[in-house]
């Protein structure tokens, strides 16, 4: 089962935002997005985890910042190309354990 520590590093990596930015307060539109793929990815792929228990583990004191994290990110997902691909990609990731064959376009790769 992954950890939410682990998500920060995997969103980072098929990303262009930083994990030390991801932890941050920067409420910068981009960083925020990102953030709402480590909110989503954690919410679906952790068994039993509530909104209420994915915030202690982000360092947010209420559920509903998740709650509004996970319902941008079902939003972002079915309108968002390329929110949907780095969804994808980490979801790979998650689901075998290994990098994926490529990640994301404009993802780092190092």
């Amino acid at each position: 089962m992954i950890k939410v520590a682990d998500l920060y590093h995997l969103v980072s990596d098929a990303s262009w935002v930083s994990a030390s930015e991801l932890r941050s307060k920067c409420k910068s539109h981009i960083v925020s997005q990102t953030r709402f793929a480590i909110m989503y990815l954690a919410y679906a792929n952790i068994p039993k985890a509530s909104y209420a228990w994915i915030a202690r583990q982000m360092g947010y004191s209420d559920h509903t910042t998740i709650w509004h994290g996970v319902t941008q990110a079902k939003r972002m997902i079915s309108e968002c190309p390329h929110f949907a691909e780095l969804i994808a990609t980490c979801e790979f990731y998650i689901a075998n354990k290994k990098p994926p064959p490529n990640l994301i376009s404009g993802g780092r790769t190092g």
